[in-house]
């Protein structure tokens, strides 16, 4: 069940990537559309899904004020998504590269991640014929982040505006749309 790359992909804990002695990446997602995959994915396979620790939950109550015991599992589920895409701002600065799995799409983009991952340059219609030929897509139509945002309770979108607002924008992701963030809009023009 596991994505087919080139070379190894796996999970490291992040006060460890600072010692790695390979390349690292952090590779990210538009959050809602992570948000939008689990939500989704949930009812049907819990396989994805970890028990959340006591000290998650005290993070989550420090930080944003809320009590994740009082909500079912689908809530909770959201939240610990929500609390992990805003936790890798901390990694961001361990790592060797920053991936956004959107820009994975151009292939230029794709071809000089790749180099800078294993050192090796591949054949521009290798790098396209995998750009279009994706192995992991599970949710069916694709939908635009308001789409996405509309389909969340309105509890959800509370939490996804405190939560994510600000290392969404970090990532260079605008967490209400599809656009540029305003960072990425300044450093583009």
């Amino acid at each position: 069940m596991a994505y087919r790359a080139v070379g190894d992909v796996g999970s490291a804990w992040s006060t460890h990537l600072a010692y790695l002695p390979f390349t690292t990446a952090l590779l990210l997602r538009h959050p809602a559309r992570t948000l939008h995959t689990r939500l989704h994915l949930y009812p049907d396979s819990r396989s994805y899904f970890p028990e959340i620790s006591e000290a998650t939950k005290s993070c989550i109550r420090e930080l944003w004020g809320i009590r994740m015991d009082g909500y079912d599992s689908l809530d909770r589920v959201f939240l610990y998504d929500a609390f992990t895409f805003a936790s890798q701002i901390w990694a961001a600065g361990k790592v060797d590269l920053m991936i956004r799995i959107e820009d994975m799409l151009d292939e230029d983009y794709s071809g000089r991640i790749l180099t800078a991952l294993t050192g090796l340059t591949y054949e521009p219609a290798i790098v396209a014929h995998a750009i279009h030929n994706p192995v992991n897509h599970r949710t069916g139509s694709v939908k635009t982040v308001g789409e996405i945002l509309s389909g969340f309770t309105s509890r959800q979108r509370e939490w996804y505006s405190m939560i994510v607002a600000d290392v969404a924008e970090a990532f260079g992701y605008d967490h209400l749309s599809d656009v540029l963030s305003p960072a990425e809009a300044a450093a583009a023009a």
